[in-house]
């Protein structure tokens, strides 16, 4: 997503002082330090179980009653926008997800929308109850509409393709399931997982998972292997045949299997596992494990311990919602905070309170204390100014 950020700014002395706060645990998997940025407090409760950024930069989430979107500095409800097409009926929402043009769609049990930029107003692209919607890589979006599975072209709407089920899949009691990743079009019915031939329109059975009573979430590819995550039977790995090989648990809620909502790649290469009781850190390599949980001691752990949703930013951080409306955000680009002290021939003090970089690329650093002046140093009797030449490109 390259567009301006939609988070609040990080003060600097708050780096420094969360540089010192490593977590010592998740060293033994050899990841960076997972620091998490609140953003303000919201008026929903629910979970925000989908998360997008609109084309302007704009964060959009969804709770199964609420639609809200988030400016950078407020949350704006946009509820008001939906119930107005249709104001006698009964509306919950489903996902919201932006195609490769940043169109915005909003699936609900009404029909897909889409949001109007221009005119700042929902529109009915597909009626129908909406069950989930995903944007491939190629462009097209892929649905579940009235229990079957359906893509279009958005420039081709109100056109679209179906693929229609065989019996078992489409079976009573069942949980429909689609997720596309990279390579492949997955869809799954209960605890059996296919393969999508978009070119013929059939289904190949590629893994069957859990017990009878199985729910397929999410599947992510790493490594020449397919990770199965199940809403409450844990997550498989299975080979590139479908084969299982490992088998990890969930963290338990109450002395039960914790719920699992859905699962995200990061560019360490960390498998993240969204779980009512935590968000678990996979390392595939090494199979090691970490579940990270809300600290009231540590400032930037997870708002909340019910993580439903896990939005990568193309901007390059990793947007999370938990239950009670909590948004947060997180940026590698955190992890690589060095700790200055005052030391001689460095900074007089090693209180920052502000920086700035000039024309000639100098970076100008203002500390707290007064200090004995050097060559490109300025200072008053409270503070001081260190001038450090930047380095050659």
């Amino acid at each position: 997503m390259t567009r301006h950020k939609a988070y609040t700014k990080i003060p600097f002395a708050a780096l420094f002082f969360a540089a010192t706060l490593i977590s010592p645990a998740l060293h033994a998997l050899n990841i960076p330090d997972y620091r998490f940025h609140t953003m303000p407090e919201t008026s929903y409760y629910g979970g925000i179980h989908s998360i997008a950024k609109d084309s302007v930069g704009r964060m959009w989430f969804s709770g199964y009653d609420a639609l809200f979107m988030y400016n950078g500095t407020s949350f704006v409800r946009m509820t008001d926008l939906v119930t107005n097409l249709l104001p006698n009926s009964y509306w919950s929402y489903g996902q919201v997800i932006t195609d490769n043009r940043k169109g915005l769609y909003v699936g609900t049990n009404q029909g897909l929308l889409r949001f109007n930029y221009r005119k700042l107003e929902f529109e009915f692209v597909l009626e129908g109850n909406i069950g989930s919607v995903t944007a491939n890589n190629d462009g097209t979006v892929w649905l579940i509409r009235n229990n079957g599975i359906e893509s279009f072209s958005p420039e081709r709407l109100p056109a679209v393709t179906r693929y229609p089920m065989p019996p078992e899949m489409s079976a009573p009691g069942r949980t429909l399931t689609l997720v596309c990743t990279k390579e492949y079009v997955y869809a799954a019915s209960g605890g059996d997982l296919y393969r999508l031939n978009r070119e013929t329109g059939q289904y190949v059975l590629f893994a069957s998972v859990g017990g009878g009573s199985c729910v397929i979430r999410d599947v992510v590819e790493c490594n020449g292997s397919v990770y199965v995550l199940t809403l409450m039977d844990g997550l498989y790995e299975c080979d590139g045949n479908g084969r299982i090989g490992r088998y990890f648990r969930l963290p338990l809620e109450y002395e039960k299997s914790a719920g699992a909502k859905e699962l995200h790649l990061d560019s360490q290469g960390i498998i993240w596992v969204a779980t009512q009781s935590g968000l678990l850190l996979l390392e595939p390599l090494t199979a090691s494990t970490q579940l990270l949980r809300s600290d009231l001691h540590y400032p930037y752990s997870l708002p909340n311990n019910s993580v439903w949703s896990i939005f990568p930013d193309p901007d390059g951080g990793i947007w999370v919602g938990t239950y009670g409306g909590k948004l947060a955000y997180m940026t590698f680009a955190d992890n690589g905070v060095d700790y200055f002290k005052a030391t001689p021939g460095g900074l007089n003090h090693p209180i920052v309170s502000c920086f700035e970089e000039d024309s000639e690329g100098n970076l100008w650093i203002g500390t707290e204390g007064g200090g004995e002046l050097t060559a490109g140093t300025a200072a008053t009797a409270g503070s001081s100014i260190t001038r450090r030449r930047a380095a050659a490109a």
